[in-house]
């Protein structure tokens, strides 16, 4: 049994690489200089991203309403500028972490389709990571709306 670098190197280079000379098409590193055109593709294939993440990811979608929440009692207690920056940081790196939860998860998938106790390992960590930065995030809520909803 080889180690899961030597398993992840093969299953890229099957599932990638292998098509590719199949088909005879040159493998090289040009890239063409970015152009406007390109520029601007790249933000529709990003929001094509968010909305297969949202469509498939159950989390991503709770993070998402609790955000809105979150948005509106922000407008309704009239947080300050500060706390308003606070609450935008928060919410980004939780969306964001979801994202990057739902990418590995997503790409071990890809790489090791049956069971496999490290590629599990590497689910678990990262849904961990996630975990604590929504964790961070409430107890900042906490400190921000509380102030404002416990003290008249």
């Amino acid at each position: 049994m080889g180690s899961i670098k030597e398993l992840v190197l093969n299953r890229l280079i099957t599932a990638y690489y292998l098509p590719l000379i199949e088909h005879r098409i040159l493998i090289t590193t040009y890239q063409p200089p970015l152009t406007m055109n390109r520029f601007f593709k790249s933000f529709q294939y990003a929001w094509q991203g968010l909305k297969l993440a949202m469509a498939e990811q159950r989390n991503l979608r709770f993070h998402s309403v609790i955000a809105l929440l979150v948005v509106v009692l922000s407008f309704v207690l009239q947080i300050s500028f500060i706390e308003w920056c606070i609450i935008i940081v928060c919410i980004g790196m939780v969306i964001s972490a979801e994202l990057f939860n739902s990418a590995i998860e997503k790409w071990v998938d890809v790489v090791s389709p049956e069971r496999n106790k490290k590629a599990g390992d590497i689910k678990d960590i990262s849904a961990a990571a996630v975990l604590i930065l929504a964790i961070m995030a409430v107890i900042i809520g906490c400190i921000i709306f509380g102030k404002q909803l416990l003290l008249p």
